[in-house]
């Protein structure tokens, strides 16, 4: 199995949806704006790049998109961890 690794940006979405899941784009545009200032067009891009690698995957409901993490919490610390201890 290839190793998982995330951008810091990539952390920041997953830490949102592994808090609270699913969240609605505008919840997340909100929420990490608050976070690390983002705009809503980074983050919809970071979500979209996210969609691409399997990271999340986005269910519309109605007029709105909800997003879900594709990747536990538990599986992205160990990874990190595994990474680190290599160098």
């Amino acid at each position: 199995m290839e190793a998982l690794t995330l951008t810091n940006s990539e952390w920041y979405v997953l830490d949102c949806l592994w808090e609270r899941s699913p969240m609605t784009v505008m919840e997340l545009v909100s929420a990490l704006h608050e976070k690390v200032g983002w705009a809503k067009s980074t983050t919809i891009t970071t979500l979209e790049q996210m969609e691409a690698k399997g990271l999340v995957r986005s269910t519309p409901v109605g007029r709105d998109t909800q997003y879900h993490p594709c990747v536990r919490r538990e599986e992205a610390a160990k990874s990190e961890v595994c990474s680190f201890l290599d160098r």
